[in-house]
C-alpha cells in the first residue's frame, strides 16, 4: 500500500522488487485486491509486471535475481523503491537500486522502504 501514496503525480514511478517474480506473486495477488478497491480505474497489466494509475502514475513490480541483473535498472528513475525481504539482497544489489532512486518530475518525495525478516540465517546486507 505503500506505493500508492504518490499515484495521483503523473509522472510517478513505483518500483518493489523482490529477487525472482515467483516470490513476487502474493504481493501482485495483495495489489489486484487492494489497489482496484482504491483506485478502481487502475489497470495491471501482467506481461510487463506494471500497473498503470489514471494520471499515468505507474507502480512495477521487478526482480533481481542475482548481483549482475542490477543493470537491468541503469538509466531508470523510481520515486518511490520497496525492498521486500530485504536481506535477500546483497549490499551491492541494494545501494545501486538506492541510487536510482530519484525524481521523474516536480512534486514528488524520493524514499525507500524495505521490509525483512533475517529469522534464523544470516543477513546478507549486514
Amino acid at each position: 500500500m505503500e506505493a500508492l501514496r504518490q499515484v495521483k503525480v503523473p509522472h510517478y514511478k513505483g518500483l518493489i522488487v523482490r529477487k525472482t517474480y515467483k516470490q513476487l506473486h502474493e504481493l501482485i495477488d495483495k495489489s489486484q485486491k487492494y489497489y482496484r478497491q482504491v483506485f478502481p480505474k487502475a489497470r495491471y497489466n501482467s506481461t510487463e509486471h506494471v500497473w498503470r494509475f489514471p494520471s499515468g502514475a505507474q507502480i512495477i513490480f521487478g526482480n533481481m535475481q542475482n548481483t549482475s541483473a542490477r543493470m537491468d535498472y541503469q538509466g531508470q528513475a523510481y520515486d518511490f523503491i520497496g525492498f521486500d525481504e530485504l536481506t535477500h539482497f546483497t549490499f551491492d544489489e541494494y545501494s545501486y537500486l538506492f541510487s536510482r532512486c530519484r525524481p521523474n518530475g516536480p512534486g514528488t518525495v524520493c524514499y525507500i522502504r524495505a521490509t525483512g525478516n533475517p529469522g534464523k540465517r544470516f543477513c546478507r546486507f549486514a
